[in-house]
């Protein structure tokens, strides 16, 4: 079964590499391009994984953290971090949210997001 991974990322670009190369694998893909509703859509997709941007348009990448961790239905699913903001106090208010990695998009290859997935799916 193909693994279903919910991308939350506001640059079209970024995401639009995301979802070409998770398909390449044959994963399935759910793109959102700012901070509304990613509950309820990770709620009605039912994602393996969430990969999640810190800077999003109407929401913080952060704050949804909180609230797929304190949503019953969202709480187990896994949660990859992804920004170009490299502050240890934004890694560490990501890691207490409850985030299981954190990526700075600039120095991070897309195949190393795969093997985090790998590991946590």
């Amino acid at each position: 079964m193909s693994k279903r991974i919910l991308i939350v990322e506001d640059d079209e670009l970024l995401n639009s590499a995301y979802r070409s190369f998770f398909r390449n694998i044959n994963y399935t893909t759910k793109q959102l391009y700012n901070g509304r509703d990613v509950v309820s859509e990770a709620i009605k997709f039912g994602p393996d994984l969430v990969l999640l941007d810190v800077l999003l348009p109407h929401k913080d990448g952060i704050e949804i953290l909180k609230e797929l961790k304190s949503n019953t239905e969202t709480k187990t699913v896994p949660v990859l971090m992804t920004s170009n903001v490299s502050s240890a106090e934004v890694k560490q208010k990501a890691k207490e949210a409850g985030a299981e990695g954190y990526f700075i998009k600039s120095n991070t290859l897309l195949t190393e997001i795969k093997e985090a997935i790998d590991k946590l799916t």
